[in-house]
């Protein structure tokens, strides 16, 4: 159990290099990478896309549930509008989180035929569980305003 709570930090922080490193100039101009580089700027692209989207979700949810309560709206319908906007952000982290794992598959699965040294097999493979977990904590950020925002507009 201490070797994965002290893991995660490690992994976050592998991850936040990785992608600091990655500019989007190299990212456009992916040519100049290794495949493992390439790996690795797919998934932090990914990754940083998905965040992105659910904090928008969020965003327009909270703005929404911020109206209806401001309108007088039912309790059911501020229900109903934060239990959609839950559903869209797991659908979308679970979809990219599934797409990471099947492009790190590919991306080892390519290193080992040509016959990568392990610790660049080993980046790719904590980009993608590093990549995997800014997903989730980016969607029970998103959930957890929501929730939030649910919660203020029912109690009042």
């Amino acid at each position: 159990m201490l070797t994965r709570t002290i893991r995660r930090p490690i992994s976050f922080t592998l991850f936040a290099v990785l992608i600091a490193v990655l500019t989007p100039n190299a990212i456009a101009q992916q040519q100049d990478l290794s495949p493992a580089e390439r790996c690795i700027a797919r998934v932090g692209h990914i990754a940083h896309n998905t965040a992105r989207f659910n904090r928008h979700v969020a965003d327009d949810t909270v703005q929404a549930i911020r109206a209806l309560d401001d309108e007088g709206a039912p309790d059911m319908v501020i229900i109903a509008t934060a239990r959609i906007a839950k559903e869209t952000i797991n659908r979308k982290s679970y979809g990219s989180s599934q797409h990471i794992r099947a492009i790190v598959e590919r991306c080892v699965e390519e290193l080992r035929e040509h016959d990568a040294p392990p610790p660049v097999i080993h980046s790719v493979i904590a980009a993608g569980e590093a990549a995997r977990a800014a997903i989730d904590e980016s969607a029970d950020r998103a959930k957890g305003r929501i929730n939030h925002a649910v919660r203020v507009a029912i109690e009042e």
